[in-house]
């Protein structure tokens, strides 16, 4: 999971929007410092934004963690 994860990260942009609905559940709920929403599609519309303000966003994973908590 933290693979898949930080492979999104790594290579987000528009052509990899859909690999949202592999690492989230249709009722996610979903809050960073500007917004706060429950649902996948929700959080689709976030992400899609994020790619419009920001077009050539370039995100680096720099450590992962893993707790074997759901």
């Amino acid at each position: 999971m933290i693979e898949g994860f930080t492979k999104f990260l790594s290579t987000f942009g528009p052509e990899n929007i859909k690999e949202l609905t592999k690492l989230y559940s249709h009722d996610v709920e979903y809050e960073d410092p500007i917004n706060k929403t429950v649902g996948l599609r929700h959080l689709t519309l976030v992400f899609e934004d994020l790619i419009k303000v920001f077009s050539d966003i370039k995100i680096v994973v720099k450590e992962t963690s893993s707790t074997n908590h759901l």
